[in-house]
């Protein structure tokens, strides 16, 4: 090619430059249109949302009265479970206080009561060596006792045989003897009776545990452990310097278990009344065995029926036969035979009126004693 004919440098670098340029101008067009687009974009999403949000705050704006109404129920609430929460410290501090207080009372109550007890054993003590001296005494007037009853055994047998020589001489025809025959009889009830209170004495059957003299009633320390029954009735007794001292006569009117009550009947000495530890007895009443009786002789107040009924209903042992066994014989009119085998066999005799007496058995309803 001929030189002349070339494009110049100059040109070719313009044109260079020109296409350079276009294709930032239009590069940069690209770029601004999407970035256009983008913003537009952009705008259109955050209109959508500043509705929503518009909308939202309405929705809002409603929700506001009723969550500060809670806030403040809430600031109300926390200021009453404060005040209690203050008011429960309080009252716990108080508690405290006087339960330490109480304690300390108990604490002296219970010292009380051990010293109490404490003097209750130390009495105790004491008592128990008084019983102790007691049961010396009663053992040495036992021995006289015996003889005592000794003696009056031989003189019941003595006035029972002339009984039977009074009756065997003249028992039909002679009046004179008939009341002789009446007078012994009457006599050996009355040394029976001697012997009984006699073998008595040294064995009570229990003691008083408290007086109410005011009242008229006593409390005793036995009761239905003990076979009691309502109804017994009881010589009261208490023994000063080695003697007897009859102070008067109780009737169990309540039984328990191991106690009963008792009115009192009769006072011997008003200046000398009932009081505790005196002891009472009964010729009847035993608290460790069953007593059998028998029955002889015709009666006036009760049929042979009716004695034995009452002896078997209220705890007692019908014997029809007299035997070593045999602990007590209830003798009527014509029981000659029969008081003489219990003089022989040491069974202890009781008259219609003293079994009556003994009150160790219910009377039927309606009769008096």
């Amino acid at each position: 090619m001929d030189s002349t004919a070339r494009t110049p440098g100059w040109m070719v670098g313009l044109l260079v430059i020109f296409t350079l340029a276009t294709a930032t101008t239009f590069g940069l067009f690209l770029f601004r249109h999407a970035e256009k687009a983008a913003l537009r974009e952009q705008q259109n999403q955050l209109t959508y949302e500043l509705k929503e949000l518009r909308g939202l705050e309405g929705y809002l704006a409603l929700l506001v009265p009723p969550l500060d109404n809670q806030i403040a129920s809430r600031r109300v609430l926390r200021a009453s479970l404060t005040e209690a929460d203050t008011q429960a410290s309080d009252d716990i501090a108080r508690m405290v206080t006087q339960n330490q207080s109480d304690v300390k009372i108990i604490e002296e109550q219970i010292n009380k009561q051990i010293k109490t007890y404490q003097d209750v054993l130390k009495d105790a003590k004491e008592r128990r060596a008084e019983l102790a001296q007691e049961e010396t005494r009663a053992f040495a007037n036992e021995r006289d006792f015996d003889e005592r009853r000794a003696t009056l055994r031989a003189k019941i047998e003595v006035i029972s045989q002339e009984i039977e020589g009074v009756k065997k001489k003249g028992r039909s025809e002679n009046a004179v003897l008939d009341t002789r025959i009446v007078q012994l009889e009457d006599r050996v009830g009355e040394l029976t009776q001697q012997r009984e209170l006699g073998a008595k004495e040294l064995k009570p059957d229990g003691q008083i545990l408290q007086a109410a003299a005011t009242d008229g009633f006593v409390i005793l320390n036995i009761g239905q452990r003990h076979n009691l029954r309502k109804g017994t009735r009881f010589t009261v007794y208490s023994r000063r310097a080695g003697k007897v001292v009859y102070k008067g006569v109780i009737e169990v009117t309540r039984v328990e278990d191991q106690i009963s009550t008792a009115r009192v009947l009769e006072e011997t000495d008003r200046n000398d009344p009932l009081l505790a530890n005196d002891f009472i007895s009964n010729p009847v009443y035993s608290p460790d065995k069953v007593k059998g009786f028998a029955i002889r002789g015709d009666f006036t107040r009760y049929s042979k029926d009716e004695l034995r009924r009452f002896i078997v209903e209220n705890g007692g042992r019908y014997d029809a036969e007299l035997s070593v066994n045999t602990d007590y014989l209830v003798a009527g009119n014509r029981s000659d035979e029969a008081l003489q085998q219990a003089i022989k066999l040491g069974i202890s005799i009781l008259s219609e009126e003293q079994l009556i007496e003994s009150q160790l058995f219910r009377l039927p309803d309606g009769q008096k004693q």
